[in-house]
């Protein structure tokens, strides 16, 4: 019985998280030595046989991970919640695999509580940003970190990327607080430039969620649609493909013009406002998108008493569905809309 169960708990998930296609199984013996009764786990693959220890070290931290979390929070004497801290998990795994340990997290820890410490952007989510916090020893003297003195600040993500209103987007504050350095092998993919955050978890939860992923697009969340000037110049010497869609009110059709007049005509293909996707969407944002009956419910969704729009709300709760990945019924006006503006983003990035 302890066999099969670790079968399932461990070694189904590390084949499913690292696409392992060898069977494999464990075995179990039993033993004595001076200091008493013992079993022995091992690993069967083929026609061998592993002690844990011969295996990799990321296996072996991979196997006692599960071990240490998947049966700690079943023992049937402990009552309430439990609460897991993990100090730099998966550390000897490769980065693809971190980014694969990542997305099982939520399904280990489902009937419990994480908190984790990280150094490495491949364990972020960026759906958790919000329960996320930036720990700092403001003291630390890198010339001589011997002397161990400590200043330790904590900030909540929110606090802290509001720090830096200048940053062209919404996520590069943690990348500054983490060092992170792109690799020079790491390919640039196609991307679409929303003018903040809010703009892009709609379009993130509408084509994930409510598609289902049926669009392969990447959005980018911005800081503004006046925020763009280096990043524009940027795709555009690396020769990489990108489109933007801003609002159609007066800021956006602003910065449309503004980015084509001053960077030039490699632009006017590029840019576009939600008037260039559909005339009768004229100063309109893209909360204008959902009737303002439909606005109010999905608010409610998260804040059930409220009877009136509030755009902070809705965008908060369009965030928690995303985060929760939780469909909502929208209305077939709202998903054709989105349908129209999905297809149009495609075709352009096709051109």
């Amino acid at each position: 019985n302890m066999e099969q169960k670790l079968n399932e708990e461990v070694l189904q998930k590390w084949d499913a998280i690292f696409e392992k296609t060898q069977e494999k199984a464990t075995r179990i013996s039993d033993g004595e030595d001076p200091k008493g009764y013992f079993l022995e786990i091992k690993i069967k693959q083929g026609s061998d046989i592993y002690s844990i220890g011969n295996r990799s070290l990321g296996f072996r931290w991979f196997f006692s991970f599960l071990i240490f979390t998947a049966f700690r929070k079943s023992r049937s004497v402990d009552k309430g919640e439990t609460l897991f801290l993990l100090d730099e998990p998966a550390s000897n795994l490769h980065y693809r695999s971190q980014q694969k340990l990542l997305d099982s997290l939520k399904n280990t820890f489902s009937d419990c509580k994480l908190i984790y410490s990280t150094h490495s952007p491949h364990l972020i989510n960026p759906k958790w940003l919000a329960g996320t916090y930036i720990v700092k020893n403001k003291a630390i003297d890198y010339d001589n970190p011997e002397e161990g003195k400590t200043d330790i600040s904590i900030d909540s993500y929110k606090n802290f990327a509001a720090q830096y209103p200048d940053q062209e987007y919404h996520f590069k504050p943690i990348l500054d607080a983490l060092d992170y350095v792109p690799s020079k092998l790491e390919l640039v993919p196609s991307l679409i430039f929303t003018e903040g955050k809010n703009d892009y978890y709609t379009f993130r939860y509408i084509a994930k969620v409510i598609f289902n992923s049926e669009y392969k697009l990447n959005f980018y969340p911005g800081a503004g649609a006046n925020s763009y000037e280096y990043i524009f110049r940027l795709y555009i010497g690396w020769n990489r493909k990108f489109i933007a869609l801003f609002d159609s009110d007066e800021t956006g059709e602003k910065e449309k013009n503004r980015y084509i007049e001053s960077i030039g005509c490699d632009l006017e293909n590029k840019i576009f406002t939600l008037m260039d996707i559909n005339s009768e969407w004229k100063n309109s944002t893209t909360e204008n998108l959902f009737p303002e009956k439909e606005r109010i419910r999905i608010i409610q969704t998260c804040y059930e008493d409220h009877k009136t729009y509030k755009k902070k709300e809705f965008n908060l709760a369009i965030e928690h569905l995303y985060i929760s990945e939780t469909k909502f019924d929208l209305s077939k006006e709202t998903i054709n809309k989105f349908r129209s503006i999905f297809e149009f983003l495609k075709d352009k990035l096709n051109d």
